[in-house]
């Protein structure tokens, strides 16, 4: 039987239950409450933001989210840089062009008062058994950028401290 689609979008062709196609075989998460900073123009690890992940097949999928809410210091109203490795590969980036960075996320926060949320979702392919890291990276353009905290982080009535969480899946294929 061939694999396809139903109209109403479900996989046919397919016993999930004999093959194990698309079955959960294992979850690993980190979650970060505190604040990072960064000062740099080069990518940086962010603390806390990595997660270690043993695929049981070779074959098996990765599927990687991450979210979280960014900010910028308010004088220098920079851009802040975000992309996710695996080891030290960059997954789910845009496309090399002259000597700009690979990233999945290029944020200017005009405000510092506000934050912008992201959310990152890719479908790795590891091709291994072996312990693979997975971890968040950011930049700056210029000035400080953060993590979960806005660039004023006062006690003013409606500003928040927010969290990052960053998800490893395996999935069998």
């Amino acid at each position: 039987m061939a694999l396809g689609l139903s109209g109403d979008g479900t996989l046919t062709g397919v016993d999930p239950v004999a093959s194990g196609f698309g079955k959960v075989l294992q979850v690993v998460q980190t979650f970060k409450d505190d604040p990072f900073s960064t000062t740099s123009t080069s990518m940086t690890d962010v603390t806390g933001m990595s997660v270690s992940i043993t695929p049981s097949e070779t074959t098996s999928k990765v599927l990687i989210v991450c979210t979280g809410g960014v900010s910028s210091s308010p004088a220098a109203s920079p851009i802040v840089g975000l992309r996710v490795l695996r080891d030290s590969t960059p997954i789910g980036v845009g496309a090399a062009a002259g000597s700009r960075t690979q990233g999945f996320a290029n944020i200017r926060v005009d405000n510092y008062y506000n934050m912008q949320n992201f959310t990152f979702l890719y479908l790795d392919s590891p091709n291994t058994t072996l312990s693979t890291t997975y971890k968040l990276q950011m930049k700056t353009s210029s000035g400080t950028s953060y993590l979960n905290r806005t660039g004023a982080d006062d006690d003013a009535a409606g500003i928040l401290r927010t969290s990052s969480t960053l998800l490893a899946i395996e999935v069998a294929a």
